[in-house]
């Protein structure tokens, strides 16, 4: 079995300072936008049916043992130990039947054993349970053979947590199972962190909703859907998307429509530095601070940050697969640390080329690769995209993820070591 090391961010080369002049490395670009966004702090009450994918907005504590009570662990008969003789076998009148959520009441308090289910309480004075399968039952009799030592095959009251124990951790998200824990805890309902209220918006005067007719230049609108379903999380609130034109003073007055109300307003496009890339601009004419501008990135180099009032902008760049990617490296850990919930494990492992790379140094590079098999040690080989195309979506269609290319780095030997960056699911 082959084990791979943790993948430093120190050893990537992605934060050095001989990338391409003028541009912000990819680790100081993402730092520097961690540092601008402060974690929601206010909180709601939601019904456990509500809770999914929220965040925990504090520790969740038991507030009783688990179980409450000793249960039987399975099917079978509850036995006073004390009463068995030293040598077997053992023939035992039954004094009753006690299934899950029965009470005892009904059970001879002076026999020797009862009939008991799984999850039913054990009665006092029992301490043991002897599976069905190793009983012979006769009438009102049963006989074994079999030693009993006290506490067999029961659940003791407390075992699994203790009154006060934490159970989950504030900034948790909530799955299935931390829904499951918190109901058997006994919690109907939990304090989460309010949502995250986000704001889309896309520019490009020739886009056009997907599936309409398209004529002239015009092109369908691939960022809009894409990014409303990056965004797609029980956390956020999306709370506007619109599809704006590539004018100053149209961009202008939409970010200062927002800015006092979102906590986010993720912009593709103009972002770059053509004449018909107004978003800079717009961002000072809406009395906003652009706080980083061009990252050593590639495919995504106008990547753009600023602040407008309360609001944090992430200004993406225009072709697909540039807001695909920026989004994934960049935007989305700023969205978790704002959402409050418990920072992700680093998602890279390490890989092998399956082949040769060639690349240009100067910008840390994201490919599509897709995962091809394992070498001889066991670790995954991939097969890897001989150049980024930023505005060929079906580039990254049939990828499994992406591979970083540290930014100093001209060529990659097939069996080298690369730094693999799964999608979601994958």
């Amino acid at each position: 079995m082959t084990i791979s090391q943790p993948i430093s961010t120190s050893q990537c080369g992605c934060d050095r300072a001989d990338v391409k002049a003028g541009l912000w490395p990819v680790d100081a670009a993402l730092a520097h936008g961690i540092s601008l966004v402060v974690p929601v702090s206010e909180t709601e009450v939601v019904k456990l049916r509500d809770a999914p994918g929220r965040i925990l907005a504090g520790d969740l504590c038991a507030t009783d043992l688990a179980p409450r009570f000793d249960n039987s662990a399975m099917d079978g008969f509850a036995v006073r130990t004390a009463l068995l003789a030293e040598t077997g076998p053992w023939i035992v009148a039954l004094g009753g039947r006690i299934a899950a959520g029965d009470p005892d009441a009904d059970i001879d308090p002076q026999a020797a054993a009862v009939q008991i289910f799984t999850g039913a309480r054990i009665p006092g004075g029992f301490d043991a349970v002897i599976m069905q399968e190793e009983v012979v039952r006769r009438g009102a009799e049963i006989s074994f053979s079999k030693p009993v030592q006290p506490w067999l095959n029961i659940r003791r009251a407390g075992e699994e947590y203790a009154r006060g124990e934490t159970l989950i951790r504030a900034g948790t998200t909530l799955g299935p199972v931390q829904i499951a824990c918190a109901a058997a805890a006994g919690a109907g309902s939990l304090s989460v962190r309010r949502r995250v209220k986000v704001v889309l918006l896309v520019s490009g005067k020739e886009l056009k909703t997907a599936g309409g007719p398209l004529t002239g230049s015009e092109i369908s609108d691939v960022n809009t859907p894409m990014m409303e379903a990056a965004l797609r999380d029980p956390s956020v609130e999306l709370i506007a998307r619109l599809r704006i034109s590539d004018d100053c003073a149209e961009m202008a007055a939409t970010l200062r429509r927002f800015a006092a109300t979102a906590d986010i307003i993720v912009a593709t496009g103009g972002a770059s530095v053509g004449e018909e890339d107004h978003l800079k601009a717009a961002i000072k004419v809406a009395g906003g601070q652009v706080a980083l501008s061009g990252v050593a990135i590639k495919p995504g180099k106008p990547f753009t940050l600023a602040t407008i009032d309360r609001a944090v902008l992430i200004g993406l760049p225009g072709n697909p697969v540039s807001a695909f990617v920026t989004w994934n490296v960049l935007g989305g850990p700023m969205l978790d640390h704002l959402t409050a919930r418990t920072p992700k494990a680093r998602a890279g492992r390490h890989v092998k080329a399956d082949h040769a790379l060639q690349h240009r140094p100067g910008r840390c590079e994201y490919r599509p690769a897709k995962i091809v098999g394992y070498d001889a040690g066991g670790t995954e080989r991939v097969s890897v995209a001989q150049a980024s195309h930023s505005a060929r979506i079906t580039s990254v269609l049939n990828a499994d993820g992406l591979i970083r290319i540290p930014s100093f780095v001209d060529q990659i030997a097939a069996g080298d070591l690369l730094e693999f960056i799964p999608f979601q699911g994958k």
